[in-house]
């Protein structure tokens, strides 16, 4: 069953070795299925039904070291990337929900799809600028604005014209109290071609009028501090 999984002539005697060893050992779980005395922990060291392998499981289990080594021979970088991306997604439209219970949860496990999907190293940097453009909104979930704009930045840099980008950097310097930044960011997103659509095009001027407010009331604050700080006239020496 697992042989024909993948092309056995790109596989190593070892990575053979280990395909027969899991093939085996699912093999013994499914006989004794009957009486229904399965071991708990043998589905749990098994790879093959694990939910997540971690580095410390690749570290410490020669077949989830395999398994790991298999999958990540055969599939391309790019590839693996917007696997990682997509599952980023999922977890990051849950977040999304206003109502969900445990958005800063699902938020933190987007971020770690994507870092994984970054890891894979792809060459289409279009992806990649998406992927650090994701990570960024789900970094202003959680509340690491600075690290959601240093992720949006960098998407801008791989792709000048990926208008979300720009955005969502505004909103992580907006809510840094940089918003000279922010009102830059957005005013490079509304240069760039093709122009955005209508709905794109109010969420920015929204958010724009929010940055010019705080700005103002910033300057009127420094203003009220430098007047406060000089010297009055009648106490002034004659």
């Amino acid at each position: 069953m697992l042989r024909g999984l993948v092309d056995s002539t790109k596989l190593t005697g070892e990575q053979q070795k280990h395909i027969d060893t899991l093939q085996d050992e699912i093999d013994e779980i499914w006989n004794r299925r009957g009486d229904y005395k399965i071991d708990p922990e043998a589905w749990e060291e098994m790879p093959i039904f694990m939910e997540t392998i971690t580095n410390e499981d690749v570290e410490k289990n020669a077949n989830c070291a395999a398994l790991s080594s298999i999958v990540y021979d055969e599939i391309p970088p790019d590839e693996v990337a917007e696997n990682r991306k997509e599952h980023g997604n999922c977890m990051l439209n849950l977040a999304l929900n206003p109502s969900q219970d445990r958005r800063e949860n699902l938020a933190r496990a987007a971020c770690n799809s994507y870092t994984e999907a970054l890891q894979a190293k792809g060459k289409d940097m279009h992806l990649t600028a998406i992927i650090y453009s994701n990570r960024s909104l789900a970094q202003f979930i959680i509340g690491n604005y600075g690290h959601g704009l240093e992720d949006a930045q960098r998407a801008i840099i791989l792709s000048p014209d990926y208008h979300k980008a720009y955005y969502r950097a505004a909103r992580c310097a907006e809510r840094l109290g940089k918003y000279d930044l922010a009102l830059s960011m957005l005013s490079r997103g509304k240069q760039v071609k093709p122009p955005l659509d209508a709905k794109g095009l109010k969420e920015f001027e929204e958010l724009e009028e929010v940055c010019n407010e705080a700005q103002s009331k910033v300057d009127a604050e420094e203003k009220r501090k430098k007047r406060n700080h000089e010297p009055k006239w009648w106490t002034l020496s004659v």
